[in-house]
């Protein structure tokens, strides 16, 4: 009991991250003020928003509450093998990737409030379906391998430290494709790219003639 009131007290930091990306959500999709955010950078933050609470959900069920013996009868209900589980360790790749190449294309689209001027909004509001079509697609090309992963959880070995298992085999024909280093790879592009540019829009404030921000 004392090692799972730990477990949760170190993770209540988590707590006021996910209130104020459910705060951000209701506020793009659902309040009276979604009108003052309609344009395409908080398109594509709606789109980050939904697959960071996406994320934290797989991830506390494949990585966090495992460790937790208070957890375990909850996990239990969770089918040992199939589909679901491989989707569940799936998603948590698929969604950082879809979070990083989100934010390259939003610091793209704030550059172009500088490269393109007024053409801005005109060019973006055209273009926001293969904007779509490449935040959705393009993760698959980082974490495809994942799909064939045989993916299983063991629920009969209870430890004090690690009450559920998760097992992951991967496919030898697969074996060559590393999904975490690509996606570590796309982010730390995305983040030098996302530097840069908010550098350059601080150091030309005069250059950005729209008001989406």
């Amino acid at each position: 009991m004392e090692s799972d009131l730990i477990f949760y007290l170190t993770h209540l930091y988590m707590v006021p991250t996910v209130l104020l990306y459910f705060f951000l959500f209701y506020v793009l999709y659902f309040s009276r003020e979604k009108v003052n955010f309609s344009s395409e950078f908080y398109k594509i933050c709606a789109i980050q928003d939904i697959a960071v609470l996406v994320q934290i959900v797989d991830f506390y069920l494949t990585r966090k509450l495992p460790m937790s013996q208070s957890a375990s009868p909850v996990l239990r209900y969770l089918p040992e093998s199939g589909m679901f589980p491989m989707l569940l360790q799936f998603s948590i790749y698929y969604t950082a990737s879809l979070m990083s190449l989100g934010n390259g294309v939003g610091s793209l689209n704030r550059a172009s409030t500088i490269f393109l001027g007024a053409r801005h909004q005109f060019l973006w509001t055209r273009s926001m379906k293969f904007i779509y079509l490449f935040l959705f697609i393009a993760p698959l090309t980082l974490t495809w391998n994942l799909l064939f992963n045989v993916v299983n959880i063991s629920f009969d070995a209870v430890q004090t430290t690690n009450a559920i298992m998760w097992h992951i085999a991967t496919p030898q024909w697969t074996s060559w494709m590393n999904s975490g280093q690509c996606i570590l790879f796309c982010a730390i592009i995305s983040d030098a790219w996302s530097f840069i540019i908010c550098v350059m829009m601080q150091a030309f404030p005069t250059l950005n003639v729209t008001n989406d921000y």
